[in-house]
């Protein structure tokens, strides 16, 4: 782990069909997607830079009104 950008895991509960643009700003933000349940609603799980956590909870509140959650797993979380 690199000491100057922390992961921190994170698990985005969106709906299936917006799994793809979750995929796509976890990347941007320099994420690395741990794995994903492809149920509905959708939940990916991630490690994600910690400063870039309140800018994904805002993208994901803007774009999704509500239809989204970002939730902040505890630190060693076991992916699956």
């Amino acid at each position: 782990m690199d000491l100057y950008h922390p992961l921190v895991p994170v698990e985005v509960v969106v709906p299936l069909d917006h799994c793809g643009d979750v995929m796509g700003e976890l990347n941007r933000v320099g994420g690395v997607i741990e794995g994903f349940d492809n149920s509905d609603p959708a939940r990916v799980r991630a490690k994600i830079p910690a400063a870039a956590l309140k800018d994904l909870e805002y993208w994901a509140a803007k774009k999704f009104k509500g239809r989204a959650e970002v939730v902040l797993l505890p630190t060693g979380h076991a992916s699956v």
